[in-house]
């Protein structure tokens, strides 16, 4: 799997951002991105959760700093409903490495209240809907490793919550991660039904991972050997990377929007 070339992010990605309508009401926080007089209109708990993730986002440069605080604020000020959920920080740092303030925030919108249904909300309801999707996923196309995980007493939510509200990027390596927003992205039509890549990401994860979480004993093993799996695909080559994507990305197309659909109803 190519991708969009690195080089090239910077234009494509705009260019995809604009297959959906732009909200009505995003000119009037764009504004807001100008100046932080909205910020006095935020709960101070807001702002003191975006200060402190901000501090711990990976890979964030000092001059994004800034910017991303701006954005939140913004984004916050404008989605009152959503406000701020940890992991908006690391979705946000990778789009400021390709777009402005103003491009970064539209596409933090799209991506938060568009493509990702409910995941970031304060019930979690979409989260805790699509957990349920990966569960069934799993349990039709491997029932022998979804009774395992199910004895040892682990769920979906334990399991794929960090994945899904980050998008993988905490998870993957950059390069990869990146290539997941690109196939996000690329299905800005589909809507909601475009988080049937994180799905699709998901159980391909389970999939290579079939036979050390066979041989788990207990809860602990399971997340270790998921935890070691990651830290182990860290220090793959771009190569070795884009053949797990390519794993994942026939897993996405055999996950049609209309079958995601049904599985969450």
């Amino acid at each position: 799997m190519v991708g969009i070339p690195d080089e090239h992010r910077t234009w494509v990605w705009p260019i995809l951002l604009r297959q959906v309508p732009t909200p009505a009401n995003l000119p009037r926080t764009l504004d807001f991105c100008e100046g932080g007089e909205n910020e006095m209109l935020l709960d101070r708990e807001i702002v003191k959760s975006i200060e402190n993730d901000i501090s711990r986002t990976r890979n964030l440069t000092p001059d994004q700093v800034a910017p991303m605080r701006r954005v939140l604020i913004a984004f916050a000020s404008r989605n009152r409903r959503v406000g701020y959920c940890q992991g908006m920080n690391e979705i946000l740092a990778i789009l400021l490495q390709y777009m402005d303030e103003s491009e970064a925030l539209l596409a933090l919108v799209l991506l938060i209240e568009v493509l990702l249904p409910a995941y970031h909300v304060d019930s979690m309801i979409g989260l805790h809907t699509d957990c349920a999707v990966m569960n069934t996923l799993l349990k039709q196309n491997d029932p022998e490793l979804h009774t395992h995980l199910t004895e040892l007493g682990l769920n979906m939510e334990i399991l794929c919550t960090k994945w899904l509200v980050t998008c993988f990027l905490t998870s993957l390596p950059s390069f990869c991660g990146l290539k997941v927003i690109d196939m996000l992205l690329a299905r800005t039509q589909e809507k909601q039904r475009a988080s049937r890549v994180l799905l699709g990401v998901g159980i391909s994860i389970f999939f290579m991972l079939r036979e050390n979480l066979l041989e788990a004993k207990d809860a602990g093993e399971v997340l270790l050997a998921v935890n070691e799996y990651f830290a182990r695909e860290m220090a793959k080559t771009t190569t070795e990377m884009d053949k797990f994507l390519d794993f994942c990305q026939a897993i996405i197309e055999q996950l049609q929007p209309d079958i995601v659909e049904d599985f969450r109803s």
